[in-house]
């Protein structure tokens, strides 16, 4: 009992201790406050934080390597390394660690402003679209599935959230020629789902050295070649000259983890093993600096590896065979015109550029505003010539764009198939050299853009399983597609491995069956949606119609541009204007996956909104247009012979007349 009152009272004292001592803080607090050193203090922690923030906002985005002093040289580049955690990479860590491009280059430049530039803002709403592009394209010819995937939600392209595609898998599907940064890093993005892989692969920082690393011994091969392993953060390290990287991350379990030994357990050595870096110890100077040979301008190579195209015809597949853009003949860089600063905000170079980013300069930048002017661009950037389009009536300007007769192939009877960097995994090693490889991108195609105007387009028709709901359709998730359509659908795969193939209309019937019967949502039913057309199960037929997300995705092309002298009308009104034009009556395929559709063309006119018949009878009077002429000279002779003769007879009538007076 007494134990227990002493316990008591001693808890009794001890609860006491904290009460006085708030009571006294609470009593200096007043005291403070009443003799307003309280406010003073405030005022000053407030202004403190206050010219901190700014101080540091100021820091990021003026950096020593932001702006230029005006020398058109580049300073050399001696760096220290910094890993993924802002350390110091020391030639002797253990483990060593690769080398992250936002610390290491961060060093000197703001890695965030450069973060938002145009090749890594994809995944930024606040980010205006722009003029549509090249999609990334998702292929899966087992399920026969393709389909255009964009983040910055082009008209006829499909997000990666619509498409159940996460940050991870996405860099898993195209990282082999995605530059860094944007779903990379940012966190917000990513799917909690995948967080255990994140933690073996690391994020993927933005790779400066793609564009600016000058060395030859730069390899984008490898960088793709880590992409394809999962080798997020040690990609750029490895395709740089000073490092050489091992090892596949998409083999690792889920508890690996590079500082802890005991996570190896789990790993079979004998065949995988983790992600290793081994660095050119020779190439660290006694400051622990390893020069990099960096280049303000990218080579055109660096461009090259994610925007190459090449044309397929299978009589002529000869890449020698090709010209290179006129522009870059003549020693021009792509730089030299895709232009931007520290902001990395790239300009693309088309028409209404300038009206997109309010922004007058780059107007200067298209091939109007170089060649003929545009408002207030500038005319004759880079000792651009000024073309005289003599003979050319002024319709052809407010109807075409400069593209239509400068660039890309010569229009053939059909559309020829292209192949793209990053379409086709070009430039990876062991990449698939077919020309008729999947998916199928045909080009020129032109087409009518928003503005009114026709451009040459490559394009490509989707094929893909969704679910329709009244005239609502709605794509179904690659998960979605992998557990629904899966084994539905019977190939001959064997000596087609790897091919688009087509299956016949009781095999789409089949398929469509099966997954109507399995589902569960009412009034719903699957379609799928291919050759331009939306196929769905009617009874026991097949109903084909056309929707809106059944269009093909188009995107204009302004490269390789040809000159003058082999541009389309340099052989005079009939390259365009006859009735044999591969302009106006060239044939596009329709590529369908429906054996009964596979044989169908379109002509080059429903692409311009133009009528074909209209288009053949004015085509047609252009046979007829010399003789016109002729009949035209010949009544104009005519005229002046007979005017000549009257005006004779007048000018005798008042000599004679004049002549009488004076008799």
């Amino acid at each position: 009992m007494n134990n227990f009152s002493s316990t008591s009272k001693s808890d009794s004292k001890n609860k006491q201790y904290p009460l006085r001592a708030l009571r006294y803080l609470r009593a200096l607090c007043v005291k403070c406050f009443e003799e307003r050193i309280f406010r003073i203090a405030y005022a000053a922690i407030f202004l403190i934080i206050f010219f901190a923030i700014g101080l540091t906002l100021f820091t990021q985005q003026n950096k020593i390597g932001d702006l230029r002093d005006g020398s058109r040289s580049v300073p050399v580049h001696l760096m220290k390394l910094f890993d993924a955690d802002s350390v110091l990479v020391l030639k002797n860590d253990n483990p060593l660690l690769p080398f992250s491009t936002k610390y290491t280059c961060g060093e000197c430049h703001s890695y965030e402003v450069i973060n938002k530039g145009f090749h890594f803002n994809a995944s930024n709403p606040k980010v205006k679209p722009g003029r549509k592009g090249e999609p990334w394209i998702y292929v899966d010819w087992r399920n026969l599935t393709v389909i255009p995937v964009s983040e910055r939600k082009w008209k006829g392209t499909y997000t990666p959230s619509v498409l159940g595609i996460s940050s991870f898998n996405f860099l898993d599907l195209f990282g082999t020629h995605y530059p860094g940064g944007g779903i990379g890093e940012i966190d917000s993005l990513q799917n909690p789902d995948d967080f255990f892989r994140w933690e073996v692969s690391g994020k993927l920082d933005v790779n400066c050295l793609a564009c600016h690393d000058a060395n030859p011994e730069y390899d984008p091969a490898e960088y793709s070649a880590q992409m394809q392993k999962q080798n997020f953060k040690w990609a750029a390290a490895a395709a740089s000259a000073i490092s050489e990287v091992k090892g596949n991350a998409s083999k690792m379990p889920d508890n690996y983890d590079v500082y802890n030994s005991l996570t190896y357990s789990d790993i079979d050595m004998r065949t995988t093993a983790p992600p290793s870096i081994s660095y050119d110890k020779a190439k660290f100077n006694d400051n622990n600096q390893i020069f990099f040979d960096i280049t303000r301008k990218a080579k055109k190579e660096r461009c090259y590896y994610c925007h190459s195209s090449v044309t397929y015809q299978a009589e002529n597949y000869n890449q020698w065979d090709e010209d290179e853009d006129v522009h870059l003949q003549k020693g021009m860089t792509c730089a030299d015109c895709h232009r931007n600063g520290i902001d990395h905000d790239m300009i693309r170079g088309y028409r209404d550029e300038a009206n997109d980013k309010n922004n007058f300069r780059v107007a200067s930048f298209s091939c109007k505003g170089c060649h003929l002017g545009n408002g207030e661009a500038k005319v004759g950037k880079n000792g651009a010539p000024v073309p005289l389009h003599k003979g050319i009536p002024a319709i052809h300007f407010e109807k075409l764009e400069c593209t239509v007769c400068h660039s890309g192939s010569l229009p053939n009877d059909r559309s020829s198939l292209v192949k793209t960097s990053r379409a086709h995994k070009l430039g990876i090693r062991k990449s698939n050299k077919q020309g008729d490889f999947f998916p199928h991108i045909q080009s020129p195609v032109y087409v009518r853009n928003e503005t009114g105007m026709v451009e040459p387009n490559n394009l490509l028709w989707p094929s893909f399983w969704a679910m329709k709901n009244g005239d609502k359709i709605t794509s179904l998730s690659i998960d979605e597609i992998a557990n629904s359509v899966s084994g539905k659908i019977k190939l001959d795969t064997l000596l087609n491995y790897g091919k688009w193939h087509s299956i016949s209309d009781s095999m789409m019937i089949s398929v469509l069956k099966k997954l109507n019967s399995s589902s569960q949502k009412k009034n719903t039913s699957f379609v799928y949606i291919t050759g331009g057309k939306v196929i769905e199960l009617d009874g026991t037929r097949l109903r084909k119609s056309e929707h809106e997300s059944a269009k093909a995705y188009s995107w204009p092309i302004a490269h390789s541009v040809r000159p003058a002298s082999q541009a389309l009308g340099a052989s005079g009104c009939g390259d365009c204007h006859s009735a044999s034009s591969n302009f106006f009556f060239g044939k596009v395929n329709v590529e369908s996956s429906l054996k009964s559709e596979t044989d169908t063309l379109i002509t080059m006119t429903k692409f311009e909104n133009l009528n074909t018949v209209y288009q053949k009878a004015f085509s047609f009077s252009f046979f007829f247009r010399p003789w016109l002429k002729g009949i035209i000279i010949v009544s104009f002779i005519l005229i002046l012979f007979v005017f000549l003769i009257y005006s004779a007879k007048g000018i005798l009538v008042i000599a004679r007349e004049a002549t009488k007076d004076k008799v």
